[in-house]
């Protein structure tokens, strides 16, 4: 992708698959990173949905009402805490850096450096974020704290009431793409989650930036698989 496109954009656009829209060009998944995406990609691209990475198109299908669209979001700050572990995972002394009292006064003046930390917002806002009544816009929620599962049973409900059968994932428990499975990546998280564990002016900070991807988890329509327990 040229950087004129990426410039059209006006946000950290993942290059790949922005968004990737099925067969009969009624159903659109708009793709947030570090909320399971990749999975979801492959899950998709074995369904035969397309991908659409021209700028204009991808504002095109989230504009318009008669497309259902569906993504994922997860806990802003899980979801930066990954997001920041694999943007940072190979910089030379990131865990010592973590440390310095500047280097938080940075972050905290903007916490995006790329897509996997850009603002959850940002990749829905053509999708009716002034009226999200009339965006026709879902969202799955993956979190942590929530049984293994529910991840899978809630995707594959959604895919299965859209007509594209799932159910061969629909009870996996293993987690998507954990931190643990590599190790700089662990280091970083783990460190992270105890610092905002045990520094409440930091975890206070860190939510009010997030604010904004807060809000998306009331402002759209939360899906529910009706085999799902939470």
């Amino acid at each position: 992708m040229d950087q004129f496109q990426i410039a059209n954009y006006g946000y950290f656009c993942p290059t790949s698959h922005p968004i990737m829209v099925d067969p009969t060009g009624k159903h659109c998944w708009i793709d947030i990173p570090k909320c399971a995406s990749s999975f979801v990609q492959k899950v998709l691209d074995d369904h035969g949905w397309i991908s659409y990475n021209d700028p204009f198109a991808i504002q095109g299908f989230c504009k318009a009402n008669d497309i259902k669209k569906f993504c994922v979001l997860r806990d802003p700050v899980e979801r930066w805490i990954s997001g920041f572990a694999q943007c940072y995972y190979e910089y030379p002394g990131i865990l010592e850096i973590l440390d310095k009292p500047a280097f938080w006064n940075v972050i905290l003046k903007n916490p995006h450096f790329d897509d996997h930390t850009e603002a959850m917002w940002k990749f829905l806002k053509h999708c009716g974020r002034d009226n999200p009544i009339n965006a026709n816009l879902q969202y799955i929620y993956i979190n942590a704290s929530l049984p293994a599962n529910k991840f899978y049973t809630d995707l594959a409900g959604y895919l299965n009431s859209i007509g594209y059968p799932s159910d061969y994932f629909r009870n996996w428990k293993d987690p998507v793409n954990p931190y643990n499975n590599v190790d700089a990546k662990q280091a970083i998280n783990l460190k992270l989650k105890y610092m905002l564990k045990h520094r409440k002016d930091l975890r206070e900070n860190i939510n009010n930036v997030l604010y904004y991807d807060y809000h998306l988890l009331n402002q759209y329509k939360r899906y529910k698989s009706d085999k799902s327990t939470n």
